[in-house]
């Protein structure tokens, strides 16, 4: 019966960390998202937008086309990534609690992923929209392209951490 419990609490302090990971992150783009008119949305323009474009070698058409289709994507997730933003402030509110229901969090969790799983959904549709207005060249670069699309990058966080900057690769013995 220990080890039972010792499992369990184990569980939900991993859960703890992955959903107050989640919470930071939330609250560091948010910040970034507050100055957006909800009613007129007008894309700011990113690095990821302009990277796109040069990889691709878009012209003006295909150009106009991705703008028209990246801000019809933001416009139709918009609210979809305010429900998740708010189910995860729920979260963490619940949470921070002195005694956290768990039914109550794993049934905001379980709401989180359906938002999640359906905000992925219009992620794919947007990209297999996306390789219509390309070329078979430009859907190669795409395809190669996809995984930092999405931000799944395997490289992910390594950056300029003590042992991987200027040169000092130091290994692990």
């Amino acid at each position: 019966m220990q080890f039972k419990y010792k499992l369990w609490i184990a569980f939900l302090t991993v859960l703890v960390v992955v959903l107050s990971a989640a919470l930071i992150t939330h609250l560091v783009l948010s910040n970034k998202n507050q100055n957006l008119d909800k009613g007129n949305f007008v894309s700011p323009p990113q690095m990821g937008r302009g990277m796109l474009v040069r990889q691709l070698n878009f012209d003006n058409q295909q150009e106009q086309k991705f703008d028209s289709l990246r801000q019809n994507f933001f416009k139709n997730t918009l609210s979809l990534r305010d429900s998740l933003n708010s189910i995860n402030s729920q979260i963490a509110n619940a949470l921070s609690e002195s005694q956290p229901n768990r039914e109550k969090i794993n049934l905001m969790v379980e709401q989180a992923c359906r938002l999640e799983s359906r905000y992925k959904k219009l992620l794919v549709l947007h990209v297999l929209e996306l390789q219509q207005i390309c070329n078979p060249e430009q859907r190669k670069v795409l395809n190669t392209l996809y995984p930092q699309l999405i931000g799944s990058s395997q490289e992910r966080g390594r950056g300029m951490m003590h042992r991987n900057r200027w040169g000092r690769q130091q290994r692990f013995q």
